[in-house]
């Protein structure tokens, strides 16, 4: 479920930016693969670029970028089970290149059992 909610919150926020932006050409990624000690989730859009003074605040817990003030728990809540599971995540953020969420999260800790039995 931890990891489902990851994905979840993730691809919610991307999928919002997304429709608030008014460009055209849309894009929306999403990576999950692992290699020998990690599994990675990684998702990306080209809208819109998030600000370098923002990045430093988006996973505090009731921040959020919305005009109507809702949200500022999903990134706090990713940020959580990301270090319940002690992995990591990172954002980054270009102009030309757009958004992306990278989650990396060691084999060694344990998965929940959807994830076991896909193995």
């Amino acid at each position: 479920m931890d990891y489902s909610q990851i994905l979840f919150n993730l691809l919610d926020n991307a999928i919002t930016a997304l429709e608030n932006d008014q460009n055209f050409d849309k894009k929306l990624g999403i990576i999950i693969d692992e290699d020998d000690e990690k599994y990675y989730f990684i998702i990306e859009n080209n809208f819109p670029i998030i600000p370098s003074d923002i990045q430093t605040k988006i996973f505090d817990k009731g921040f959020t970028t919305k005009k109507d003030g809702e949200g500022g728990m999903g990134l706090y809540i990713v940020k959580s089970l990301v270090e319940k599971y002690k992995g990591t995540i990172e954002v980054i953020s270009e102009e030309d290149l757009g958004t992306s969420f990278e989650v990396a999260i060691p084999k060694s800790q344990k998965l929940p059992p959807l994830c076991k039995s896909l193995n």
